[in-house]
């Protein structure tokens, strides 16, 4: 490869480093760090509606109206995740059990058949709602602890790969052509594991040298 071309394939990997170490990562470290994983108080029970999606009763409407917000969710009933919920509603005899309240829908229930409802807790995620407990149970979605880790840490991964991108394709740039210049070495555009041997190969030696230096200057001194 010619030396002009090399230049131009480092240029690239650089500008590709930069991308990653000054956009990609940070994005995504703003995108973990926004990631609610602490619930926030939805306030106390109005009523609780239900009803099935226009185009299908395989798909369960539910809205909480509090004293704070509307919480809108829906279930997809052969999924069996309504389970949670009926469970609740079940053991505070408001239904029998999940067919008697099918049945029933469209169906509301006021403040007064909810006074059981003594803690409503939701986290939100870009107006989205991913996580809903009642009486510290949850009903729906989860706490994405783990999502929110590995985003981070991923975000932080590609930060230190932009980062050593761009310290090692100038270093490497540097060196090839000091070598074809040096011996007449063909340059050549390596892949990420070959360049990093080929870095410290060249590491080695200079380390090598000085170790050599070294002894040579303490043979001379003793003589």
């Amino acid at each position: 490869m010619s030396k002009n071309n090399f230049i131009i394939y480092t240029f690239i990997y650089l500008v590709l480093s930069s991308f990653f170490l000054l956009k990609v990562g940070p994005n995504m470290l703003r995108s973990g760090k926004v990631i609610a994983i602490k619930p926030e108080d939805a306030g106390n029970i109005k009523s609780m509606n239900f009803s099935y999606h226009i185009a299908s009763k395989q798909y369960l409407n539910v809205q909480l109206n509090t004293t704070k917000r509307g919480i809108r969710f829906q279930y997809y009933l052969p999924d069996n995740d309504q389970e949670k919920l009926i469970d609740i509603l079940g053991d505070n005899n408001l239904i029998n059990d999940e067919n008697e309240l099918l049945s029933q829908v469209p169906i509301i229930f006021q403040r007064n058949d909810l006074e059981f409802f003594k803690n409503i807790e939701v986290i939100y995620f870009k107006d989205e709602l991913t996580f809903l407990s009642i009486n510290d149970k949850t009903i729906l979605g989860s706490k994405n602890v783990l999502g929110r880790i590995i985003i981070i840490v991923l975000s932080y991964f590609i930060m230190v790969l932009g980062g050593v991108g761009l310290l090692i394709f100038p270093l490497n740039l540097f060196l090839q052509i000091r070598d074809n210049e040096n011996t007449g070495k063909s340059i050549y555009v390596p892949n990420r594991l070959d360049g990093v041997k080929y870095i410290l190969r060249v590491l080695k030696k200079i380390n090598l040298k000085e170790k050599r230096s070294h002894v040579a200057a303490r043979k001379s001194n003793k003589k």
